[in-house]
């Protein structure tokens, strides 16, 4: 079934006009891919998709399913940056 929604997705994606449609479409084909198992592939699309609607809404989504499926790595630590602490007074 997801070869058979990956084929028509794919077929609907010439079809559409409107670039917010073509997104959507897009974002579909991706969820396919990651319900198929194909995680290196649906990262691919996200990138290649995330140029070509850079600056639409459809963006922070996009972000959101790359994070998702590769997330960033941490910042680096600051090994000389000191945690303040609280000095607690000694007992009498």
């Amino acid at each position: 079934k997801l070869k058979e929604a990956s084929l028509f997705f794919s077929s609907a994606q010439k079809m559409y006009l409107l670039a917010s449609d073509k997104a959507r479409n897009a974002i579909h084909i991706i969820d396919i891919l990651i319900a198929d198992g194909q995680k290196a592939n649906a990262i691919i699309a996200c990138k290649a998709l995330l140029i070509e609607i850079k600056g639409t809404p459809e963006e922070k989504t996009v972000k959101t399913m790359l994070n998702i499926l590769s997330p960033p790595p941490p910042p680096p630590a600051q090994p000389n940056k000191k945690i303040p602490t609280k000095e607690i007074p000694a007992k009498k």
